[in-house]
């Protein structure tokens, strides 16, 4: 019992702390002057950030803004300096650049193809029944 009034009474404290924490950081002070251990990372990606309970505060903030999340039994005051652009050397970044283009071209594809289809329908006069061809599907997938 003792064991978790003092757990309970310690995370009520820290938290306590790092609104103190926050709320003098968002005055302006810097993150270096307020008297308490400090990492600071650059060029994180989401992929870099461990404990991974930080990810989600520090890619959703904006830059400036600090906030407070808790985790793995510790509570963090996270602030964003700076948004960077992805690096165009790293071999994620281009694997990324080449599924978003396929998956866009897929698309524009998908959608030049649904248009085409719909001209020729109205050129000749034509309508398609969707819940008759839904129906057939149905049967046809039984």
């Amino acid at each position: 019992m003792k064991a978790s009034w003092e757990a309970a009474e310690t995370t009520a404290r820290l938290q306590e702390l790092a609104t103190s924490l926050k709320e003098r950081l968002d005055t302006g002070e810097n993150v270096i002057s307020v008297g308490h251990p400090v990492e600071l990372f650059e060029g994180l990606t989401r992929a870099g950030i461990a404990p991974a309970v930080i990810a989600e505060p520090v890619f959703t903030a904006e830059v400036g803004e600090t906030a407070i999340t808790t985790g793995d039994d510790a509570i963090y005051v996270i602030q964003l300096k700076d948004i960077l652009p992805p690096d165009a050397d790293d071999p994620s970044t281009t694997i990324l650049r080449q599924i978003w283009s396929q998956q866009n071209q897929q698309a524009l594809s998908q959608d030049l193809f649904s248009l085409f289809s719909q001209a020729l329908l109205d050129d000749a006069g034509l309508s398609l029944n969707q819940t008759a061809i839904e129906a057939v599907h149905a049967q046809i997938t039984q």
